[in-house]
């Protein structure tokens, strides 16, 4: 007669680090508080910048930058490690009469092959467009 045996295999797959990260959002927005001083923490909508790796159970830790160097950057620090960002001081109220945009990059610490960028809109209060009423 035949013989017959069972036996159980346990297969784990682990997921490789094939993603970039990825921003909780697509965009983001800002505005500048009513008096703009250094070390001011941006307020940003919908929520604060972060970003997460999508690679399940590798989680790899991110980090921040600016991934441009126009110069509305200049009045701006971001927080290598959280994704915040800070006034780096007073803001002319000549300056940011229109919305600017900043593209913010988080990189795998392990990869700098693997990141993914995102933009912050920074507005002043009141600065947007206003509908012209003509008076006869």
């Amino acid at each position: 007669p035949p013989q017959v045996n069972t036996t159980s295999i346990i297969v784990r797959v682990m997921d490789a680090d094939d993603q970039n990260p990825g921003f909780f959002f697509d965009k983001y927005t800002a505005e500048l508080p009513e008096l703009p001083g250094q070390g001011v923490k941006l307020q940003v909508k919908p929520q604060d910048i972060k970003a997460f790796d999508k690679d399940l159970g590798v989680s790899a830790p991110v980090f921040y930058t600016f991934q441009g160097s126009g110069p509305e950057y200049r009045y701006f620090e971001l927080n290598r490690n959280t994704g915040h960002i800070y006034l780096k001081g007073s803001i002319p109220r000549t300056d940011f009469l229109q919305p600017v945009t900043l593209v913010i990059k988080a990189t795998q610490f392990d990869n700098p092959d693997r990141y993914s960028v995102t933009t912050l809109t920074v507005s002043r209060s009141g600065s947007g467009y206003r509908k012209l009423i003509f008076v006869e």
